[in-house]
C-alpha cells in the first residue's frame, strides 16, 4: 500500500519524458515534492507527551501534531525512552555493514508525518555519560534518529543543554560519550525535515 504510488501512477509526472540536464533537474524536484505531498491517509493525531511521541514514532501510516511547548529528557525520566537500534553504513571500498545505535525518539514508522510547529526537546548533556554508564552501552547515542523511509517532520526545535555557564571555563567537554552523540541523526529514503532547528552542545574539547 504506497500512497505515493497511485498519486504517481495517475499524475502527468508519469508521462513526462526529460531529457536535458534543467529538464531532468526539474523533473526531480517534481517527484520529491509530489512524494512529500503523498502523506498518510490518516486522520490527524493529537497528542501532548513525550511518550505519545515515542509510541507514535515507531508506527507507519501516522499523521501526529504535537502540542507546542517545552518537553524535556532529564536525568529522571530519559531511562525510560531509550530505544536499541541499527543502521546501515555504506564505504566506498565495499566494505558495508550495520552499526548499533541507541535514541531516546527513534522514528522507524514508513510513510508518517509529524507536524511539531513550536516543539522545543529539551535534552541535559549529562544523559550522555550517565546513560552509558547505566545501560553498559556506549553505543552512539540520539537525542531524535530517524531511522525510516517517507517521513515528514515539520518544525521540531531541539536543545541540548547543560546545568552551565555555557562558556569555556564552563568544561563542557565533561558531558561528553566515548563512542558519541548527537542531537539529530537521519537515515533512510526521501525523509523530509523542514523548519528543524538544532543547538548542539556537550561535544569534546569544544563544548
Amino acid at each position: 500500500d504506497n500512497p505515493w504510488a497511485d498519486r504517481y501512477l495517475n499524475s502527468d509526472l508519469y508521462d513526462r519524458k526529460p531529457e536535458t540536464r534543467e529538464e531532468i533537474d526539474q523533473y526531480k524536484q517534481a517527484l520529491l515534492d509530489e512524494r512529500h505531498a503523498a502523506g498518510p491517509d490518516t486522520d490527524v493525531v493529537s497528542i501532548a507527551s513525550l511518550e505519545e511521541l515515542a509510541d507514535y514514532a515507531t508506527q507507519s501510516n501516522v499523521h501526529v501534531e504535537m502540542e507546542p511547548g517545552t518537553y524535556r529528557f532529564t536525568l529522571d525520566n530519559y531511562a525510560d525512552f531509550l530505544t536499541t537500534g541499527w543502521y546501515q553504513f555504506y564505504r566506498a571500498n565495499g566494505d558495508n555493514g550495520v552499526n548499533q545505535y541507541m535514541a531516546l525518539l527513534d522514528f522507524t514508522g514508513d510513510t508518517s508525518r509529524y507536524d511539531l510547529a513550536g516543539v522545543t526537546i529539551e535534552f541535559d548533556c549529562r544523559i550522555l555519560n550517565l546513560s552509558a554508564l547505566a545501560t553498559g552501552s556506549w553505543s552512539p547515542l540520539g537525542v531524535v534518529a530517524i531511522n525510516a523511509n517517507n517521513q515528514i517532520l515539520r518544525g521540531l526545535e531541539i536543545e541540548m543543554t547543560t546545568p552551565g555557564p555555557y562558556t569555556p571555563e564552563g568544561d563542557w567537554g565533561k558531558y561528553y560519550r566515548e563512542n558519541g552523540a548527537g542531537a539529530l541523526y537521519v537515515w533512510g529514503d526521501y525523509n523530509l525535515l523542514e523548519g528543524v532547528q538544532v543547538t548542539d552542545r556537550g561535544s569534546t574539547p569544544y563544548g
